[in-house]
């Protein structure tokens, strides 16, 4: 479904197509498994930024589609 990378420590749930979407608390969970306390959706800038409690950051660029 997804993967993993690593932000300054911090352990970031990056989204992938999947073939089949978890449902979205189940998405939740990974995220908070993963150490992130909260995501921000940007469409404008296509990207997605996750933080950490500690301040830490990871931002992912959301490809563009057709």
């Amino acid at each position: 479904m997804g993967g993993y990378a690593s932000a300054r420590g911090m352990s970031v749930f990056t989204v992938e197509p999947p073939l089949n979407w978890a449902t979205y608390m189940e998405f939740l969970e990974q995220l908070a498994e993963a150490g992130v306390q909260s995501y921000r959706v940007d469409m404008s800038e296509r990207t997605i930024t996750y933080m950490g409690a500690s301040g830490e950051k990871y931002v992912e660029k959301v490809p563009d589609f057709d």
